[in-house]
Formats: C-alpha cells, structure tokens, sequence
C-alpha cells in the first residue's frame, strides 16, 4: 500500500477501505472529479482536508503528507513530522495560498468591473443612480464572494500548529486588502447617488474625480480601521498569527497604530471644530462689530419699515414678563438678524445685523475655514511620518 504520493496513497486508501471516488467526494463536501484529479496527481488536496482526510482513512496526517504508512514500531510513537511529509505539507501550504490569492485577484477583478460598469452608466447613458446600484451590486457580490472563499480556505488550526497559524494570517491579509479595494470602489461610486439631478441625471467627470476621491479616501480609511481591529483581535486569540518571531514586533508595532491612530482623530475632530467655528460662528461674530444698535422703538421701527420689496411680516418684541412692548411690519429685506435682551418692561438696545455686514465678515472667515482643508492631508502626513519614524525602533 505504500505509495510515494499523496493522490496515490488516497486511491490505495480509498480501494481498501472499499469507497468509491462519489462515496469519498461526498463525506469530503467535494466532486468526484475533484477527488479524481487528487489520485491522478493533477491536483492536491487544501490544507484544510488533510486532517478529514487522515481521520477518514485511519491514518496520521503525517502518513497521508509522505504519501506512505510508517512502519508499525513507528505509529505509537509521538506524531513528529518527517522531512518529506514537512515538505509536502510546505508544499500544500504555498499551492493553498496560490489558489487563494489568484481566485482573491478575480474577485478584485469582478469589483472593478462594477466601477466600470458605473461610469458607463452614468458617463455614456446620464443615469448616475442606475449607476450607482449596478457598481454597488458587484461590489456585494465581490464582498460576499471573497468572504465564503476566505471561510471555505482557512485550514484547521490544532494547539502549537504556527504553519497552519501563519497560513491563516497570509489569506486573512490578502482578504482584507481585497475588501478594502471593494471599500475603496464604492467610496468613489458614492457621489452618484448624491447627483442633485435625480435619478434621470449624470454627474459630470470632474465634479465625480474630485468628490468621489475624497469618499474613497474616507471609505478606504474606515476599511483599513476596521481590519486593524480585526486583526488585533484574530492574534490575541490566537487564531491566526504572522510568526513566532514576528508576533512579539508586530503587537509592539499594532500599540504603536494605535496611539498614532487616537492621535489622529483627536487632531482630525479639533480641526473640524475650528473649521465649523470659523464658517458658523466667526461671521456672526464679526458681524456684530458692525451691527446698527437702536436705543430707542421709533426709530428700530422705522428702519424695519423701510420698504424694500416682497410682502410685510408682522412682529412683536415682548420683554422679561412676556408682555409686549413694540409692534412692527418687517419690510426691509437687508436685515439678516435682529438681537436684543428682554428686561422688565424694555427690550432696548436692540442691535440689527445686516446682509452687507455678514458678507463683509464672511469675506474674513471663509478664507481662513477653507485653511483647514489643507490641514487634514498634511496632519494625515504627519501621523504617518510619525508612525513611520518609530515603527523603526519597535
């Protein structure tokens, strides 16, 4: 019954058991053509069957990796793997990581598809939300694809099994770098939905490169942020690892993403906060300096009374106990807003901030709001300038 391959070995195994190749297939959840192609050397088994295959047969797995029995005063002996059998299973191990990565390159393939699919859409027919759901049910279909092949390809992890460990860690980064290529797709596709045209409308090119660069960025980000959690998580319960003596580096290297990380955002959220401040509340602000103050009714009436075209509105300024101590029609359309303090029996002063004073104050602020554009790429920069700098020393 000794055989020197593996294909071999499972054929004499499966005769003297009396199976057939259908009877193999299906306690395996394969086809018999696979199990064909498996004793006919034209292919080998995924990692993961190796240990069904073994338990199926009565075999070690290191028996069914040398593609031959060990001789019987060896089989009680502790299940130390052989050179051959090591190799072959190092064998397998890259062969798995190959089909992985070419079927993981089809998937990314079917995803891109869906981009292009979109501007065809949108470009060449002017239906951007047509578009939009054509590149998203690809990117679904890319999505859930690569997930059942990185489920279906994940090999048996038994206590101190690095190889099988590591193999995990390899499939597990190239998925990810597929899912957040799929991120990255729908980022850019994301515009379409938002064409203020509606559904029987395009979106021009440019106005998309720009916009849909920007949701890329962010929807890569969120991608890359998720799988740093994920990946933190995978190696602290040991269920995947990227090698003995990589692992001690790369949890020094995963702490150190992470304060370059809080960082970050803590930097993001303070520019964002100056910036809204800068576009809401400067040109309130400033508008205040040149705000009309009015220390008496009469007048504060008749300046609200001012015609300047389109229909009157009646108001009514009440002070601290509610009763009302002015009476007025709104007719003059310069006046942006109006602000006062009720007191008892009084209002006054009441200052009225107008449309020429906001432009004038806008002209101020929204130059500096726009300066915080430039600051989020360059502290993105910053943070990984950092992080580059210390990741030598970890």
């Amino acid at each position: 019954m000794e055989r020197k391959t593996i294909g071999g070995f499972i054929a004499a195994l499966r005769r003297a058991n009396g199976m057939t190749q259908r009877e193999l297939a299906d306690r395996l959840n394969v086809s018999d053509k696979t199990v064909s192609r498996w004793e006919r050397d034209e292919s080998a088994p995924e990692l993961a069957a190796i240990p069904v295959i073994a338990e199926i047969f009565g075999v070690s797995c290191d028996e069914l990796l040398r593609g031959e029995r060990r001789p019987p005063e060896e089989r009680g002996g502790p299940e130390a793997a052989t050179q051959r059998g090591e190799k072959e299973r190092r064998r397998l191990i890259a062969l798995s990581l190959s089909r992985f990565r070419t079927r993981t390159y089809i998937i990314m393939g079917v995803a891109a598809a869906g981009l292009l699919a979109a501007m065809v859409c949108d470009l060449a027919l002017s239906r951007a939300y047509i578009g939009f759901f054509a590149g998203a049910a690809l990117y679904l279909a890319a999505a859930v694809a690569e997930a059942a092949l990185l489920s279906t390809a994940q090999p048996e992890l038994e206590p101190g099994d690095a190889d099988a460990a590591r193999l995990r860690w390899e499939l597990t980064m190239l998925a990810e770098r597929a899912f957040m290529f799929i991120a990255a797709l729908f980022g850019f596709t994301l515009p379409l939905i938002l064409t203020p045209g509606g559904a029987h409308a395009g979106l021009s090119m440019l106005p998309w490169l720009g916009f849909g660069a920007a949701c890329a960025l962010a929807a890569l980000a969120v991608a890359a942020a998720a799988c740093w959690f994920i990946n933190g998580s995978l190696v602290k319960r040991g269920v995947c690892s990227p090698g003995e003596a990589e692992e001690p580096r790369y949890r020094r290297a995963h702490a150190l993403r992470k304060n370059c990380a809080l960082g970050l955002v803590a930097a993001l959220a303070l520019t964002l906060l100056l910036q809204v401040f800068l576009a809401e509340a400067l040109p309130g602000l400033l508008a205040r300096g040149d705000a009309l103050v009015f220390e008496d009714y009469e007048s504060f009436v008749a300046y609200m009374e001012t015609p300047s075209g389109g229909p009157g509105t009646a108001m009514a300024l009440e002070d601290a106990n509610g009763l009302v101590v002015c009476t007025y029609t709104h007719l003059n359309g310069e006046v942006a807003s109006i602000g006062y303090t009720p007191r008892d029996g009084t209002v006054l002063p009441i200052s009225v901030i107008t449309y020429d004073a906001l432009d004038a104050a806008n002209v101020l602020a929204y130059p500096l709001a726009e300066l915080c554009f430039a600051l989020y790429p360059l502290e993105l920069l910053a943070a990984a300038l950092l992080y580059r700098r210390k990741r030598k020393r970890v």
